[in-house]
């Protein structure tokens, strides 16, 4: 590993475990929003020692964060790092029980949905911190009334997971003028779409449909009216219905309130402006960044990491399950000897495990 050169010697330093192709979406909005304040380094698990080596040469290290990331990992070493680490659970309702036990390898964990903070807290988590969806407000111009779209829609309508929103989205097509609803849009597209619709939809999953996800975010911030199901996490984040946006609980009622609220340009215009007010106020990413600072210099202690206090087993359970769900076979059989060796009561799970990455492996490499 090269040395990296770090741009600002006078800001702290944030290591980014995670890999270029990790670099979207949430992700890429709070890699730029640290940016202002800190200088940021992005490593992979295997790199981690030899980042920390180069960086201590040149300057602070402020903290390890482990963004949630699709490819990158969690390095085996995390609890015997000499500084504050945290993780981001964007997706928490998703897995939850295991994302929880890996939040237990971090002094700090910064979760995306209400109330799993609390559950997480309970557990046990010294250091959790509610840190709802966001949104990069400089890229969205200023608020405006005059709109082409009756209605706008991004996101994906394939998958097991929107049946509901496939076919409330087809319906409000078949009923209002819209964009192409069945078109991939990169972000320029997706902010042209919101800003010039004068109402926005959002869908979530079939299974979580409260979800304040990024979307709400987004289309608040181009200044339409956004319709999301009731009930929605949004309320508890600061948003109310009804004032910063409007609710929904059937395909039926939803278009009956996108006809009414055409209708009603100045309720429409009312509504999406407070929201779009509230957003720019309090769920921009720099507002997220300054929760995260707050946190950590509340208690900067690089011991708070429940796991640090467990036992081996313990700690190689978490281990284990979390390499075999990522499919990394080797490191998998490692924690998975480690737990044998231990005389682990529960050896059918370790052996199953193993022959379910196994399994899978051969089947994606053999399409």
């Amino acid at each position: 590993m090269h040395c990296i050169r770090v741009i600002d010697p006078a800001k702290k330093i944030i290591i980014f475990l995670s890999s270029d192709n990790d670099i979207i979406r949430e992700r890429k909005a709070y890699l730029n929003a640290f940016r202002k304040d800190y200088n940021i380094v992005c490593c992979l698990d295997y790199e981690l020692n030899s980042v920390i080596e180069c960086m201590e040469k040149q300057g602070e290290i402020f903290l390890i964060l482990y963004p949630d990331p699709c490819e990158a990992i969690i390095p085996e070493n995390i609890l015997k790092l000499n500084y504050p680490t945290a993780c981001f659970q964007i997706d928490t309702y998703d897995g939850t029980s295991a994302r929880f036990n890996e939040a237990m390898l971090f002094d700090h964990a910064f979760i995306f949905h209400p109330k799993y903070d609390e559950l997480l807290a309970e557990k046990g988590h010294p250091s959790v911190t509610l840190l709802p969806h966001a949104v990069e407000t400089n890229l969205y111009p200023d608020f405006k009334a005059d709109r082409a779209f009756d209605v706008g829609w991004v996101g994906r309508l394939d998958g097991s997971f929107y049946k509901i929103r496939k076919e409330q989205v087809e319906a409000i097509s078949e009923n209002f003028k819209t964009n192409d609803i069945n078109k991939f849009y990169n972000q320029d597209e997706l902010i042209s779409i919101y800003t010039n619709s004068k109402i926005a939809i959002n869908i979530s999953r079939d299974d979580y449909m409260i979800d304040a996800n990024l979307r709400c975010f987004e289309i608040l911030a181009a200044g339409a009216l956004l319709i999301t199901k009731k009930p929605t996490e949004l309320n508890e984040i600061g948003l109310v219905a009804g004032k910063h946006f409007v609710t929904y609980t059937t395909t039926e009622e939803l278009l009956q309130k996108i006809k009414y609220y055409l209708e009603n340009d100045k309720e429409r215009n009312r509504i999406a402006l407070q929201g779009y007010k509230q957003v720019n106020l309090y769920h921009d990413f720099s507002n997220r960044v300054e929760k995260i600072r707050e946190a950590v210099h509340q208690n900067n202690s690089i011991k708070l990491a429940p796991a640090k206090k467990w036992t081996d087993i313990e700690i190689n359970e978490v281990f284990f399950a979390y390499y075999a769900h990522r499919r990394k076979l080797t490191k998998a059989i490692k924690y998975g000897m480690l737990l044998l060796k231990s005389r682990y009561n529960k050896s059918f799970y370790v052996f199953k495990n193993l022959g379910r990455i196994v399994f899978l492996n051969v089947k994606f490499y053999t399409k």
